[in-house]
Parts: structure tokens; sequence; C-alpha cells
């Protein structure tokens, strides 16, 4: 029996070497994008939840501001809170705002009204991260007048 020889020209000498390299290149490109683009989500997730977490921060201080109606004086207060959540509360008289709610059927005659505009500012840090937000709501309190309320 015969055998084959393969005779490689001088010129094809290496190609199959080239073409391999190649390949690993663009695979190594193809690696180093994803790897990157991973990077950047993983980033893009962690600022997307400490900003939430900030937001919840001073939405709960609004809530606490509610909770306790001696928060609601004309002098105002200001207050921060630490446990548990990181945020800084002020609960402001507005004597420019006069009169009822629009749109709510509350009688002027027996009732005052005092307007007050609450700005709770939350906060969150970890190592190099830090976010934060702010919300401002607003508030009437009924005060009864001299011929009483309902």
């Amino acid at each position: 029996m015969k055998s084959k020889e393969c005779s490689f020209s001088p010129k094809e000498g290496g190609i199959a070497l080239v073409i391999t390299l190649l390949i690993m290149l663009v695979a190594s490109v193809i690696g180093f994008a994803a790897m990157t683009t991973t990077d950047i989500e993983v980033r893009i997730s962690g600022n997307n939840h400490w900003g939430n977490q900030a937001f919840y921060a001073a939405d709960g201080a609004v809530e606490v501001a509610l909770a306790d109606g001696s928060n609601f004086q004309r002098t105002g207060k200001n207050f921060d809170l630490t446990e548990p959540v990181r945020a800084s509360v002020t609960v402001g008289y507005d004597p420019t705002q006069k009169g009822a709610p629009r749109g709510k059927g509350i009688s002027s005659l027996h009732f005052n009204f005092d307007h007050y505009l609450i700005t709770s500012k939350g906060y969150t840090s970890v190592a190099t991260l830090s976010a934060s937000s702010e919300i401002q709501e607003k508030v009437i309190k009924l005060v009864p007048t001299a011929q009483g309320g309902y």
C-alpha cells in the first residue's frame, strides 16, 4: 500500500496559526465587551437600589412626621431620624395659603385651615456610593372655629 504524503507549498506555511490567532483575538474582544457590559449593568442596578433606599427613607420620615400631631405647630419643626432610616424632616407652616382645600366639600364656616409643607430628605451611603432623595408633601390641619366643628 502506498502512503500519501502531504506537501505544503512554501506560501502556505503557518496559515493555520495565523487563523487560530485571529479567532482567539475576536473571542477575547467579545469576552472583554461582555465583561465590561456586565460591570456597567451591576453598577446601574446598585445605583438604582441605593436611590430607592434613599426614597424609602424620605417617605418613611414623612410618615413619622404625619403620625405625630405635635409636629404641626405654627412655629414649624425640624428633626432628624437615624433609626430605622436616615432622614432630615422639616415641617413648615405656610401662612400664604388660606381657606379650605378645593373640591373637598368642607365648609369653611366651622373650621380654620392651617396649611403645612413637610420636606423630607432621605440619605443612604455605602462605601463609595451615596444617594439622597427629597419628598415634599402638603398637609392641611383642620382647626375648629368658635362656632364649633361638626
